[in-house]
């Protein structure tokens, strides 16, 4: 993939999959550019399914000194070596800039080379050039600024890490100062965005350039609104850790719902307890129970506990992302130690003990049920023990008390 062409400034990127409506439309928006700068294109196909591929093809070969196509013999993304043709690229890229554009998205202003390159080659002080983006509903109709009616904000000069804003991937374009060939994995366009915000400044230019057409049809697009936001959250944590924990701070107020991270941190400190939120909120209920011997830890941290403000009340134990918040609201109430003191271990057993108690006492009785019903199947006896017994009572008492 690397360009021989010395005298070639930049390299624009167009990943497509399946793009059959859009991919035209994309890269006639590059070809159209007037620029006396000079730029390729690499037209990246990862084995399409419909006429995508044909399509590239046929732009190839109309314009073989413009386009470079890269064809994937198959689909990257469902390879279990997990090397997709967006990492194959972005580690061969040896242009002075770099930009990405994905096969169903385009530009809208024939100057953005241009401007763009006359502002970075006078400034090098800043890493990456980017201006707002139409966010264009295909499936609703809608058409929305990303800075002005999504954000609703004015963005101001320079962008740094700590400021920054997502603007999206077809208003950016890069200088390539990062070395994906050294090993660096791209997880996917969030990693992209901060990884270069790492190395210096952004400039925004307030115009509209670029189109980003949300088809429900995309990687992205067709994610529930749930899973974008835990997806959002995974790439956070991955991002903090790849940075080393050094914009902590940042990453953890980008979070949709950070109390229980900063309660975690304040238990076991940042690393661990980043690492702590994460095993809860990302691994499966099962496995989540098991590992639940950060009791034990919470046990030992009651004083600090006590002076923590209350989490969320929501006990939705059979999903993973309730189970911490209702532990954090278990350990903080006053009358802890008694039931505490009731048990010593961490099984899976103690961890089913735990929610069927947290459950009575908010009066969901069926839902606790259910967690005594698999201690039950786990070992018969220990429903019936004096421990189970003191632990059930103890959640009854409460929640009748409180009301």
């Amino acid at each position: 993939m690397n360009s021989n062409n010395n005298s070639v400034l930049l390299t624009v990127v167009i990943f497509t999959y399946n793009q059959e409506d859009y991919i035209a439309q994309a890269v006639d928006s590059v070809l159209e550019q007037e620029t006396t700068y000079s730029y390729e294109i690499w037209l990246c196909d990862d084995c399409s399914t419909d006429s995508t591929t044909t399509i590239c093809i046929d732009y190839a070969k109309r314009y073989p000194d413009k386009i470079k196509l890269f064809a994937q013999p198959a689909n990257t993304y469902s390879s279990p070596a997990k090397i997709t043709h967006f990492e194959i690229a972005l580690k061969k890229v040896d242009t002075k800039y770099l930009s990405i554009l994905e096969g169903d998205d385009a530009w809208c202003d024939n100057k953005k080379i241009q401007i763009a390159l006359d502002f970075l080659e006078g400034n090098p002080q800043y890493v990456t050039f980017a201006h707002d983006t139409i966010f264009n509903d295909v499936v609703n109709g809608t058409k929305r600024s990303l800075v002005h009616e999504v954000y609703k904000t004015e963005i101001q000069n320079p962008v740094t890490f700590e400021n920054a804003l997502y603007l999206h991937t077809s208003s950016r374009i890069h200088r390539n100062v990062v070395r994906f060939s050294e090993g660096r994995d791209a997880y996917a366009d969030l990693f992209l965005f901060y990884i270069f915000l790492d190395k210096g400044p952004l400039y925004y230019y307030d115009k509209i350039m670029s189109v980003y057409n949300i088809t429900g049809k995309g990687v992205w697009s067709s994610l529930s609104e749930t899973d974008v936001k835990k997806t959002l959250d995974l790439q956070l944590y991955k991002l903090n850790g790849f940075f080393n924990y050094k914009y902590e701070a940042f990453f953890t107020s980008r979070l949709g719902e950070p109390k229980t991270l900063e309660i975690l941190k304040k238990i076991f400190g940042v690393k661990p307890g980043w690492e702590h939120w994460y095993d809860l909120m990302f691994e499966e209920s099962d496995k989540n129970l098991d590992q639940l011997k950060i009791i034990s830890e919470l046990q030992k941290s009651q004083q600090a506990l006590s002076r923590m403000p209350l989490a969320s009340e929501d006990l939705t134990i059979e999903k993973i992302e309730g189970n911490i918040l209702a532990l954090n609201e278990y350990y903080l109430s006053k009358d802890l130690p008694d039931v505490i003191l009731l048990f010593e271990n961490t099984s899976k057993i103690n961890a089913h003990l735990v929610v069927a108690n947290l459950y009575l006492r908010h009066g969901r009785y069926r839902r606790a049920l259910s967690h005594l019903f698999r201690i039950a199947k786990m070992d018969l006896p220990i429903l019936f023990s004096i421990q189970t017994i003191k632990i059930i009572a103890n959640g009854l008492i409460f929640h009748l008390r409180r009301n």
